[in-house]
């Protein structure tokens, strides 16, 4: 694939996590709660047809636009991770987030197929290992600012809603139609595989849900009779064979930049409050 296409994914990683609904309206539980809703989407298709399908009319705008849209109305809301709400104060003019969850924005780090055969095989196996370890610190990294971002946007006043499995289920049934869509607008059977990979629960488990806080009063030994957590080293990357570290350093680098930059503009806007 890679030599047909011309170019080669070394990494890839979560574009600032999950996306999901806010809007100034009303709370949003269920797929039904969607309907009439005017919702501000990227101009991209299939987010149309999603917001579509939910009963809600999805409505492009620019996103420099976006802000002062929900400020006069212009949409009832949007669809944003978290993390982007909080980085551009939609939660001024929002007052709902659902954590429905329903797209994941990726991100992809590709060199060209080209460059990548001129290395020697130590120099490629360095290469891809780079690119597998970045991804997985990466995705790390988004996780906690989406965390991060969902406890602020609740510190901040917004509603912050995390539905339950029956709720998630009336989303994901409301969709059919949006699947249709892509099945007839490109390969029919990558869209089987995809949705039979995500049903069978290998993905899409890192979906946000807040914290729930014990109800339960503690007795004043119950410290001293809960036994204390045992810990695990944790296991130490293999040595690299081979290559240049320097490849490894660019990457992390690279992805750094993106993931890290969410991370501190999430602290910055905590330390406002």
């Amino acid at each position: 694939m890679a030599k047909k296409a011309g170019f080669r994914v070394i990494a890839s990683y979560d574009n600032g996590g999950y996306r999901n609904f806010s809007n100034s309206k009303r709370e949003i539980q269920s797929a039904s709660d969607m309907k009439n809703l005017k919702i501000r989407t990227m101009d991209i298709p299939v987010h149309m047809e999603i917001v579509k399908a939910l009963g809600a009319s999805p409505t492009p705008i620019a996103f420099m636009e976006l802000y002062s849209a929900l400020q006069t109305g212009v949409v009832d809301g949007q669809e944003n991770s978290a993390v982007t709400i909080l980085g551009a104060s939609l939660n001024e003019v929002q007052k709902y987030v659902t954590l429905d969850g329903h797209l994941l924005g990726l991100a992809f780090l590709v060199v060209g197929e080209d460059w990548f055969q001129g290395l020697s095989p130590a120099d490629q196996e360095s290469a891809l290992r780079a690119g597998r370890e970045a991804s997985f610190a990466a995705r790390g990294t988004v996780r906690y600012a989406e965390s991060l971002a969902i406890k602020t946007l609740q510190e901040v006043g917004v509603q912050v809603y995390s539905p339950t499995p029956e709720q998630m289920e009336t989303f994901k049934v409301a969709q059919t139609n949006a699947v249709a869509w892509l099945k007839n607008n490109i390969d029919g059977k990558l869209v089987d595989e995809l949705v039979a990979v995500v049903e069978s629960g290998s993905v899409g488990q890192g979906r946000p849900a807040l914290v729930s806080q014990p109800t339960t009063a503690q007795t004043p030994n119950a410290a001293a009779s809960t036994p204390a957590p045992t810990t695990t080293p944790a296991t130490a990357l293999p040595a690299q064979d081979g290559g240049t570290s320097a490849g490894m350093v660019i990457l992390y680098l690279l992805i750094g930049l993106v993931v890290g930059g969410g991370v501190a503009m999430i602290v910055l806007k905590r330390s406002k409050k």
